[in-house]
């Protein structure tokens, strides 16, 4: 309006862009005019409630059947529900199932997409038309001392705070309501919240229809196609076929391990997304790192260097078990013999090269001793041979027989921290990185015709794989706070790719590509059938001169070999008789140092 020559605006006006004329103000835009729906006119505006409220004074909206609204919440001890004035508490789950690694404060009730907490205060991110976003502080200070979640319902903010011990809640549009609904001295750590009534979840036409969108698995509604609205993903093992729509049984995968778990990932996925080979294994307090699987069996086999346990549990992520714990010191080297059923591991701190029997993991044993930190171990079961490398200088790759003997060390090899061993089957030949030279080489399996693979992105390689035409490597040294898993050809370098990325607080290790045709067993394998005739442990060895094996039984800790060669006696002279040495730095605290 005009008033004595002034421009003057009125409520229902704001400036224009020029700052002289005055233009409608829509307070649709603005918050708090209306609690749903708002409707702009010239000079005023109508609030309009969603269907299933109806309105009340200061165009609030309130549910048809508020009574209904029910909250459930979360603490240490169990899984609680009430109603919005704090009365009819009911436990639904006490004592919570104890789960290694997983407490109560796990389990996420409340995901809301509208509103969000900031430490010491509780705000509502409102979206106007899916593009402007207005952050309103709703309440802070001494009043929310410890929010943890929150859920919305109407116009009401509940969420969980620990020192008050109990559920708030406060109308988002009056700050002073603020009040404490349900309180006890023995919630502790109260965490996750929902509201749960009807009007939470309004049915909506599904975009995946009445035939789950002929999606085999799952159909997921999605933005991704906007002609569907949706795309079929698959369960956890199988990967989405060419059609989108089918899911094929994963024979095939990356699994690779952290600092804090161990993962899976679909090897040339259709889509982004969904690509799980397997359920993570997570632990809060380890540090993942040997990492080896026998696909016939389907165990994946992995050592955790914190906690000193070898694991090993079925792809389907069931029946885990401890294979070795207490004993080992630094396990960062695995190997599995597929054919022969044994487990090979390096135990970086007393220096030695260790068996255990997967047929019955109480048979053990010691095969090499006085080794020099040693790191990496590959193994061969269709030659009867078992590579690793040394780490203390001057650093060697060596090989010997399966059983340990005709130790053989590699000659004219110029090498730092030789990480990760692998082999390519097809070509019988061995792959080493170095993270002191940062490259890749290849040789012949008696270490002869060495060969360099040039890379751009390999900075500080840590394990490396062979997998038909390529080799998987993860690598710590990239400049943007990420390690990465670097594909590319085995042979030239060509094709070459970042397939995964983790931030370095979670720490990349080993990494292979579980497959059974990757683990071949010859026809003449001696330990495949029967175990070899032998009672405990079987060796495949070759003849002397030739690429025969033969069988070679052997005892495990505490036992030794009757005169049938084949069978065991208890004899306390073949204890074991390894003390621990206790480096000062083992291979991973030294690098990490470095690094």
């Amino acid at each position: 309006m005009i008033l004595f020559g002034k421009t003057i605006l009125s409520r229902r006006e704001k400036w224009g862009p020029d700052n002289r004329t005055c233009t409608d103000r829509n307070e649709c835009n603005e918050w708090g005019y209306c609690d749903q729906l708002c409707t702009n006119t010239e000079g005023s505006y109508t609030c309009s409630c969603a269907h299933g409220f109806f309105p009340k004074e200061k165009n609030r909206c309130l549910a048809e059947n508020s009574s209904s609204l029910l909250l459930y919440f979360t603490h240490d001890k169990a899984i609680l529900s009430m109603t919005n004035k704090g009365s009819n508490l009911k436990i639904h789950a006490q004592p919570i199932v104890s789960i290694p690694g997983v407490s109560t404060l796990d389990i996420d009730l409340s995901l809301p997409d509208s509103e969000s907490w900031l430490p010491i205060s509780i705000a509502v991110d409102w979206m106007i038309n899916y593009t402007l976003l207005i952050r309103f502080l709703v309440v802070k200070g001494q009043q929310v001392p410890s929010p943890a979640r929150l859920t919305l319902f109407e116009s009401k903010v509940y969420w969980t705070d620990d020192i008050k011990q109990g559920v708030i809640s406060v109308d988002k549009y009056e700050t002073s309501s603020i009040q404490s609904i349900y309180s006890m001295p023995d919630i502790t750590n109260p965490n996750a919240i929902k509201a749960m009534h009807a009007l939470v979840q309004p049915h909506i036409a599904s975009p995946c229809g009445s035939n789950n969108g002929e999606c085999q698995h799952m159909c997921v509604i999605t933005k991704m196609d906007p002609h569907l609205g949706f795309r079929c993903v698959c369960h956890i093992g199988f990967k989405l076929d060419a059609d989108e729509r089918t899911c094929n049984f994963l024979t095939d995968f990356l699994i690779y391990s952290q600092q804090t778990c161990i993962k899976g990932r679909v090897l040339d996925t259709m889509i982004e997304g969904f690509n799980d080979a397997i359920l993570p294994i997570i632990s809060r307090k380890a540090r993942f790192v040997g990492l080896d699987f026998d696909a016939k069996d389907q165990y994946i086999y992995y050592s955790d260097v914190l906690q000193n346990v070898i694991y090993r549990i079925y792809r389907n992520g069931t029946d885990r078990e401890v294979v070795l714990a207490l004993q080992n010191e630094g396990v960062e080297g695995l190997a599995v013999d597929w054919a022969a059923k044994i487990l090979y591991y390096i135990e970086s701190r007393k220096g030695t090269l260790n068996v255990i029997s997967t047929r019955n993991i109480t048979y053990r044993n010691t095969l090499l001793i006085d080794l020099k930190r040693p790191r990496a171990i590959v193994v061969h079961p269709n030659k009867g041979y078992v590579f690793f490398s040394e780490w203390d200088r001057p650093a060697i790759i060596s090989r010997t027989l399966s059983d340990g003997t005709d130790l053989h060390v590699f000659k004219n090899l110029t090498l730092g921290w030789p990480n990760g061993l692998s082999i390519d089957f097809a070509a019988d030949r061995l792959y080493w990185c170095d993270a002191l030279f940062d490259q890749v080489q290849h040789s012949k399996l008696d270490g002869t015709d060495v060969k360099t693979v040039n890379s751009r992105l390999i900075r500080h390689p840590f394990s490396i794989v062979i997998y038909d035409n390529f080799m998987y490597i993860t690598d710590w040294g990239t400049d943007w706070g990420l390690d990465t898993i670097v594909k590319l050809h085995k042979l030239t370098g060509a094709d070459e790719e970042i397939i995964i990325k983790e931030p370095h607080r979670n720490r990349l290790y080993g990494v292979k590509i579980y497959s059974e045709h990757q683990q071949p067993i010859i026809a003449t394998h001696p330990c495949w059938y029967n175990n070899g005739g032998c009672q405990k442990l079987c060796f495949a060895v070759p003849r002397d001169g030739i690429y025969e094996l033969n069988a070679k039984c052997e005892c495990p800790y505490g036992e030794r070999l009757t005169d049938d060669q084949k069978t065991c006696q208890a004899d306390r002279n073949h204890e074991s008789p390894i003390p621990a040495k206790y480096l000062k730095l083992d291979y991973l605290e030294f690098v990490l140092k470095v690094l």
